[in-house]
């Protein structure tokens, strides 16, 4: 009896202490609201506590991350480096002890998905990589803005393996998870395939909902902003023959990757061709628009209440929260850009909802199997214990402290990069000679002899825009 009033004080104990715990999207609620109404200096100050508080965690890389791209977007350009170089560091050391992915995996199956260390994902990578190449342009430091440029070449390349991997992973350590359940023989995949849970899944979803959902195919994961940010670069600043053609290939990387059509890459394709072939011994003064729109999307979570046979039919409740990607609204762009006269035109280069959702929907299936699996764990605790207190008192109070905590830690993991944007628009052209070009009421200065790039944001329809510009071939004191 003792036992069992201990596992209930234990299970109610828990419940009490994880109700406490605030959810990502809790924690980065002041920074997002700020940030939605385009004040990045309110954002980067509600972030920088947070940042402190969570270094040398397992969730520093998704704070730095955040921090690194509003202190970028509130012209604090070397804060937002050195948070970027920071992410980097955390993010190879995890790569290093890689095989400790599926120990982790498995205790997290057996307690909570937030348990995990937040590693980054491709996207995550590739554009802290395009960030931080951004960032030593800016600074004037171009052998570190290659290295970047290098870095992320290398993390498009391997998105997909790298992918592959980890679902390999994840897989392994579903296995042990089962193993290690009290009710061995309990199959996770019986209870997904349950119509009600499986017409529940689809409502969340949509009805081409699959757990078959795999890789299709490696040009799905790259980032063709990415790509495009390195053929400006590198027919910019070529130091030789190889940088040209390097240059030309990137933009063609860029038209290939890109969803839909961007008639803006021609032109550049054209340059980066006539500079490569010789026909040109350098790119005119250009200047390059780089315009971010919108925030990226939000992971929710959504509350299944699995019917009492599914587990077990001594367990009263059983509750999942499954994982979902809420995206922000379309609006129109909203910020007319004018130079020289004429009125220059956009196109989307990137769109970020949907490069998310292909790594997002690619890992699902392994997501709901370990949350039904940790939920099933939770649950055959619970029957071991319901079934040595017996039918009194003491049976009933393990009854309401599993259930209520099951109902606090079966949480999804919602933590996500929040301040990427939803997508990126891109526009080039002849520098105009009187050294003005017009966005939205402002005129930014920009230099009529050399190659410039104009940062543009609008994170929300009621969001103020902000832009800036600086020099791309005249180089800056660099940042130590």
């Amino acid at each position: 009896m003792r036992v069992v009033l201990k596992t209930a004080l234990f299970l109610a104990a828990g419940a009490f202490a994880c109700s406490g715990c605030s959810t990502h999207l809790e924690k980065t609620a002041p920074a997002r609201s700020a940030w939605s109404m385009g004040e990045a200096g309110a954002a980067q100050a509600a972030l920088e506590p947070l940042v402190w508080k969570y270094a040398d965690t397992d969730d520093e890389v998704i704070w730095r991350l955040e921090y690194g791209a509003v202190a970028r977007a509130n012209g604090d350009v070397k804060e937002s480096a050195k948070s970027f170089e920071l992410a980097e560091e955390k993010m190879a050391s995890f790569d290093k002890n890689a095989d400790t992915v599926i120990t982790e995996e498995t205790a997290a199956i057996l307690t909570n998905q937030s348990a995990l260390p937040y590693r980054g994902y491709n996207y995550d990578k590739i554009m802290m990589s395009a960030y931080q190449a951004l960032n030593y342009m800016e600074l004037g430091n171009f052998d570190l803005a290659e290295v970047n440029l290098k870095r992320m070449e290398n993390y498009q390349q391997d998105a997909k393996n790298a992918n592959l991997k980890n679902i390999e992973r994840t897989q392994k350590a579903i296995s042990a998870a089962g193993k290690e359940n009290i009710n061995a023989s309990y199959d996770a995949s019986k209870t997904i395939s349950n119509a009600g849970v499986s017409n529940a899944l689809k409502a969340i979803y949509g009805d081409d909902f699959s757990m078959n959902a795999r890789v299709v195919a490696a040009s799905d994961y790259a980032n063709p902003f990415a790509y495009w940010l390195a053929g400006m670069y590198f027919s910019s600043r070529p130091a030789d023959s190889s940088d040209k053609n390097r240059a030309a290939d990137f933009f063609r990387l860029a038209s290939q990757s890109v969803s839909g059509s961007n008639k803006g890459i021609a032109e550049d394709i054209k340059l980066a061709n006539s500079l490569a072939d010789g026909d040109i011994s350098a790119i005119p003064p250009r200047t390059y628009v780089i315009f971010e729109k919108g925030t990226a999307p939000l992971r929710m979570q959504s509350k299944i209440n699995l019917p009492l046979y599914i587990i077990n039919g001594n367990i009263p409740h059983v509750s999942m929260n499954f994982p979902y990607l809420k995206k922000s609204i379309q609006f129109s762009d909203g910020v007319c850009i004018s130079a020289g006269g004429k009125e220059i035109r956009m196109e989307k280069l990137a769109n970020m909802d949907k490069i998310i959702e292909r790594e997002f929907n690619d890992g699902l299936p392994e997501v709901i199997t370990k949350t039904v699996l940790s939920a099933a764990v939770k649950a055959g605790i619970q029957v071991a214990a319901r079934q040595a207190a017996g039918d009194g008192w003491a049976g009933l109070a393990v009854n309401i402290a599993g259930s209520i905590y099951q109902s606090v830690v079966n949480d999804a993991d919602l933590r996500t990069w929040t301040s990427l944007p939803k997508e990126i628009l891109t526009a080039s052209f002849e520098t105009p000679k009187d050294g003005v070009v017009k966005v939205g009421t402002a005129d930014i200065k920009v230099n009529p002899n050399s190659t410039n790039v104009i940062l543009i944001r609008k994170t929300s329809p009621s969001a103020k825009i902000t832009a800036r510009s600086f020099e791309l071939t005249t180089p800056k004191k660099a940042i130590q």
